[in-house]
């Protein structure tokens, strides 16, 4: 319900609750730095197709072993366009904006400019939020998938491998309790098993570890980092300190 407002009252705008649901590039800044923009109607990845192979042994007397080369392959792929149009509402500039003061302040034309830098800031969030969730989604499930009116729907592999996208149901999640004495190594176990899987599937190495809130509580229960890194940290004082404290940030 709006409020009514007497002629004779006063009343004074003493705060602006500003929105803290902002968006954030965390998973884009973090994972994937390298952002390259370009004028053109595709855009193509050469892909190195390496494959673990060692040079054949072979007799002197005889002629070397034929080797096949190296292979790589080109992807190709047509961009969606991403267009936010808005459209003016002709009466903002004659109705007071957010943060002005009851009865309003402003001029026409300074109330056309706010709401216009209202606008473009909105256009520039929700874009961050859309660079963002393709972040997430090629780290989850190592897919994006573009859907947008007319637009044909385009799944963008980037070919991880199916071993390396795991997700844990039943009894195979990290338990949120533990009973008195009772002993929880799931997590560790877990993380370094996926770790060796990525090493031994692709060759990389996992540096980073990033939590959901719920995972980061189940994490924080296994007996391994609980009574090294957090109960007692000071007896290993140049690594495994784990701070449990929560780090909060707005998005």
């Amino acid at each position: 319900m709006g409020p009514n407002f007497n002629i004779y009252d006063t009343i004074t705008l003493v705060q602006v609750v500003r929105n803290l649901k902002v968006s954030q590039q965390f998973l884009l800044k973090k994972f994937f730095p390298n952002i390259i923009e370009s004028d053109t109607e595709k855009v193509a990845i050469d892909v190195d197709i390496g494959r673990r192979r060692m040079a054949p042994f072979c007799s002197p007397l005889v002629k070397g072993k034929l080797v096949e080369s190296r292979r790589y392959q080109t992807n190709e792929f047509t961009p969606a366009y991403i267009k936010d149009v808005r459209v003016p509402d002709l009466r903002k500039p004659i109705r007071r904006q957010i943060g002005e003061r009851i009865g309003g302040e402003f001029t026409p034309m300074q109330r056309r400019d706010i709401n216009m830098v209202f606008e473009i800031e909105d256009q520039i969030d929700v874009l961050n939020r859309r660079l963002e969730w393709m972040a997430a989604q090629a780290l989850l499930t190592g897919t994006i998938t573009v859907v947008g009116e007319g637009f044909p729907t385009t799944v963008i592999d980037f070919q991880r491998d199916p071993s390396l996208t795991i997700a844990l149901s039943g009894a195979d999640k990290w338990p949120l309790t533990v009973a008195d004495g009772a002993t929880n190594n799931k997590p560790t176990q877990d993380i370094e098993s996926w770790q060796l899987q990525i090493l031994k599937m692709s060759g990389a190495q996992a540096t980073d570890l990033v939590f959901t809130t719920k995972s980061w509580q189940a994490f924080r229960l296994d007996s391994t980092i609980h009574d090294t890194a957090i109960t007692f940290p000071n007896q290993n004082p140049f690594g495994n300190a784990v701070d449990p404290g929560p780090k909060v940030m707005t998005g």
